[in-house]
C-alpha cells in the first residue's frame, strides 16, 4: 500500500495488480498533524482484524479524515 495524502491510497498485489482507493475530501482549514500516523494506525488495526485491503484502506482513510477535522488550528 502507498498512501499518497489526499489523493487516492493505491494497493499493490503480489500479482502485479493495483487498486486505488479514494481519500474523502475533507473541507475548510486542516492540521494534518498525526493524520498519517491515524492511517497507518488505523489500516494495520483493519488488517489484524481481518477486513481485506481495500475495506482497510477505505477505514484508514475514514480515520485519518477525522483526524485532520479533529485537529486544533491556532
Amino acid at each position: 500500500m502507498i498512501k499518497h495524502g489526499a489523493r487516492p491510497a493505491e494497493l499493490r498485489g503480489s500479482d502485479g495488480t493495483r487498486v486505488g482507493v479514494p481519500a474523502r475530501p475533507v473541507g475548510g482549514r486542516v492540521d494534518s498533524t498525526g493524520a498519517g500516523d491515524a492511517f497507518a494506525g488505523a489500516f494495520l488495526a483493519a488488517h489484524i482484524l481481518g477486513h481485506p485491503p481495500d475495506r482497510a484502506c477505505a477505514l484508514a482513510h475514514e480515520r485519518a479524515a477525522r483526524m485532520l477535522r479533529a485537529s486544533p488550528l491556532p
